[in-house]
């Protein structure tokens, strides 16, 4: 694990550097926010962020700039490269808001793609007024601003109609892709006629990029539903369907296959991962539609098949995807992944998810004692960590399921449950830990003192928003920075579980309908492999 072991102070401090690359011009974008937007998620920041794939498991920097009053702000941006990806966010901070703590699209939810982040393709050097309405829509306006109108039409297009959707759900097997994929066909063919519309408006490098885009939306929306298929009733059928057509339209070699400057494009690694993942996932041997075989099939295969930039974007995106599924076999590999990474900028950014998925941050913060609690104080224990703040009903639900797993591990002095509240004002977090809604008097309870969601500890893993999990090993090394929920799963079942006391707030979990959640199963299977491992 030695080469991505860095000192956090060194990592922190090549990530503030942004690895601009010299005699690239800023990125200017000032604008305006409609005010309605900002007071329903009673924050006043637009986040912006330097995208390295579309993947919402992107883990890219977040920049945070001020908003006024009146809706406007003023961002500066260095870039990666002369093309970079940018992303609109704002984080929800309306505590009466179901959304609350989740880092939204802007203009939520009339703004949002639901396979695929919605990216914006800057140069350097450009200067434009972006203004950003309710209604969803966005106008650009100034130096590179023909460009981001025709991203601005081009994602204004649904993927699939609602009553398309409607109607291929009815259907079954060959004659369901059919209706889906020849609507997608339409779809591309729609955003390829608007790209052309403003060809010589654009450089030649510009409108390939896009092309790109337009043709690599349509192929990973298909792509990314094959393997759920097989899934569904009537399986045989579906799963008979869905690896023949998988046969048919995307099974080729890709003889090293390196498209040179095309390897820009915001969504091309992730359709092309996509692809070789859905390969182990169609044809493996254990029948898991889901996961495939293993982190070694995917990875090699990306490796022996792709070369330059677009090689070493896929493996980061490998990891990132990958990790949910394969945490162990992703520890195994990163170490070589990183010295066959042939670009600076993406060895760097393979490194820095290698620190946070495998080395916990050393946090020192205090329980309402004073008393000062770091993780030195826990090796040789398994920490499960949750993150909270007071007025967070999915922290609430939380907890009430932690409750009830913590129960199975009573006995077992190796596992520490500990809550740390990101909750600026002390007095109101004395106040919720007595109260035992979003965690217990049973767990080790700490406080950020008063440094919320800008405490280290809690940025480290790019956290946005609570509730977030959290397990550490033995040895500080991190098991899951974002293991299964044990709150979350099936609707049906979910309405089941919980029950809310209409007085005291307080939510308690059906132990036995808890425990049988998916979720939750899984979970638990992560605690119990860790404490199997050797110290």
């Amino acid at each position: 694990m030695e080469p991505y072991k860095t000192k956090i102070f060194i990592l922190l401090l090549l990530f503030s550097s942004q690895y601009v690359f010299a005699g690239l011009d800023p990125i200017i974008i000032k604008g305006k926010i409609d005010t309605s937007i900002t007071k329903a998620n009673q924050n006043y920041e637009i986040s912006i962020r330097l995208n390295n794939s579309a993947s919402y498991l992107d883990q890219s920097d977040l920049l945070n700039f001020p908003v006024k009053a009146d809706g406007t702000f003023l961002a500066t941006i260095k870039p990666l490269s002369r093309h970079t990806y940018l992303s609109f966010w704002i984080i929800n901070k309306n505590k009466e808001s179901p959304n609350s703590g989740n880092l939204l699209p802007i203009a939520f939810p009339a703004r949002i793609y639901s396979k695929l982040q919605e990216l914006y393709l800057f140069e350097h050097g450009d200067s434009v007024r972006a203004d950003f309405f309710k209604s969803g829509n966005i106008i650009f306006r100034g130096k590179g601003a023909e460009k981001l109108d025709c991203q601005v039409k081009m994602y204004s297009i649904e993927d699939v109609p609602s009553v398309v959707s409607s109607r291929e759900s009815q259907l079954v097997g060959d004659t369901a892709l059919t209706l889906l994929s020849s609507v997608l066909e339409h779809t591309k063919k729609i955003r390829l006629a608007i790209i052309e519309s403003y060809k010589y408006k654009f450089s030649d490098s510009i409108f390939r990029l896009l092309q790109c885009d337009a043709t690599s939306l349509s192929e990973y929306y298909l792509l990314s539903g094959l393997p759920y298929r097989c899934t569904a009733a009537p399986t045989a059928i579906n799963a008979h369907s869905a690896i023949r057509y998988f046969e048919k339209h995307f099974m080729r070699e890709n003889a090293s296959l390196d498209t040179g400057f095309l390897s820009n494009s915001a969504f091309l690694a992730d359709v092309l991962f996509e692809r070789e993942f859905n390969f182990t996932r169609l044809f493996n041997n254990n029948g898991n539609f889901t996961r495939g075989d293993s982190f070694e099939a995917v990875y090699q295969r990306i490796k022996r098949s792709y070369k330059g930039l677009l090689r070493d974007k896929m493996l980061l995106i490998c990891f990132q995807q990958l990790n949910l599924y394969y945490p162990d076999e992703a520890r195994l590999n990163v170490d070589d992944a990183i010295q066959v990474t042939e670009s600076d900028i993406y060895k760097k950014l393979l490194e820095s998810w290698a620190n946070k998925q495998f080395k916990a941050y050393p946090f020192k913060l205090t329980d309402a004692s004073g008393k000062v609690h770091s993780l030195a104080d826990y090796k040789g224990k398994i920490l499960v960590i949750d993150y909270w703040f007071t007025g967070c009903s999915w922290c609430a639900n939380l907890n009430a399921v932690m409750q009830v797993i913590a129960q199975n591990y009573e006995a077992n002095k190796h596992v520490i449950f500990m809550t740390i509240s990101v909750d600026q004002n002390k007095n109101k977090w004395v106040k919720s830990v007595a109260a035992n809604l979003y965690c217990s008097d049973k767990s080790v309870n700490l406080f950020t003192n008063g440094e919320g969601v800008q405490n280290m500890a809690y940025k480290y893993y790019n956290y946005v928003g609570a509730p977030q999990q959290l397990i550490i090993g033995k040895n500080g090394e991190i098991v899951s920075s974002h293991p299964p929920r044990p709150d979350l799963g099936p609707q049906e079942l979910l309405n089941k579980i919980f029950s809310r006391n209409a007085e005291t707030g307080i939510v308690k979990a059906d132990q036995k309908l808890a425990l049988s959640n998916p979720n939750a199963i899984a979970f638990m299977d992560l605690l119990d492999k860790s404490l199997r491992a050797p110290r």
